[in-house]
C-alpha cells in the first residue's frame, strides 16, 4: 500500500487502535481493488470478458 500500518510501537499500542489499524488497512485494500476492476472494465473491449469482470467485482 506505500504505508506502515503503525506510526507508534505496536506494542505500546492498546489492542482496539491496532484493530482500528488492520480495519483501515482492510478498506484501503478493498478500494484499491475496486479501482482495479474499474480500470481493467473501462480497457477491456471484449463484451463477454467485461461480463465476466463485472460479476465478479460485484462478488468481492
Amino acid at each position: 500500500m506505500g504505508f506502515e500500518q503503525y506510526h507508534e510501537p505496536a506494542a505500546e499500542l492498546p489492542t482496539e487502535t491496532r484493530t482500528f489499524a488492520r480495519m483501515i488497512v482492510s478498506l484501503a485494500e478493498e478500494a484499491e481493488a475496486i479501482n482495479w476492476y474499474e480500470q481493467r472494465m473501462a480497457a477491456e473491449k471484449d463484451k463477454s470478458a467485461r461480463a465476466i469482470m463485472k460479476m465478479r467485482r460485484k462478488r468481492r
